[in-house]
């Protein structure tokens, strides 16, 4: 007997599925590390968060950003939310030189 339409749209879904998941683990690996090079040049010490798939690390203010290295897409109190690593240096660099100013008064 053969195979129904709906068994074998269900087969090509899980199967472009799987190719999705090792495309995106495949880049993330190597995104993950460009990030955490980046911003250790910085001086920024970082963790991965394996539950949330991101890249965690703390501002001179205290506040904790995050960044998800496979979509680029980052977050943080006081630098806002945007995508792109380099964006997120620039915000980063701006808050901790605000930072600096501040405690320096």
């Amino acid at each position: 007997m053969a195979e129904s339409n709906s068994e074998v749209w269900h087969d090509l879904g899980k199967m472009f599925s799987d190719l999705r998941f090792e495309r995106r683990t495949e880049k993330e690996d190597s995104r993950v590390e460009y990030a955490k090079q980046r911003l250790s040049k910085l001086g920024y010490e970082t963790r991965f968060d394996e539950g949330n798939r991101c890249l965690l690390f703390a501002l001179k203010s205290g506040s904790i950003a995050r960044i998800w290295p496979y979509t680029g897409w980052w977050s943080g109190k006081g630098i806002g939310s945007d995508r792109g690593i380099k964006k997120l240096i620039k915000n980063s660099r701006r808050l901790n030189n605000e930072h600096d100013t501040v405690r320096s008064n």
